[in-house]
């Protein structure tokens, strides 16, 4: 629907409100295709990333906090 609203308003995009709103229609859509493209990715690999590199060799529980990982 976002991309409706943003090829609608691009037309009439002149105002600076108008554009502003485009402008913002049309990054919502960006922003939706780059999520459903990413969970496209998940679904045919099966791969995910769990948690940031960095963490990855550290096994602590969840509740730890991260400042009790940092190196001293």
């Amino acid at each position: 629907m976002n991309g409706v609203i943003a090829a609608l308003l691009w037309r009439v995009a002149h105002d600076v409100n108008l554009r502003s709103a485009f402008l913002h229609m049309a990054g919502d859509t960006l922003s939706t295709a780059a999520v459903i493209v990413g969970g496209a990715g998940i679904l045919l690999t099966g791969k995910k990333l769990d948690r940031p590199r960095s963490l990855a060799r550290h096994r602590a529980h969840p509740l730890v906090s991260l400042a009790s990982l940092r190196r001293p």
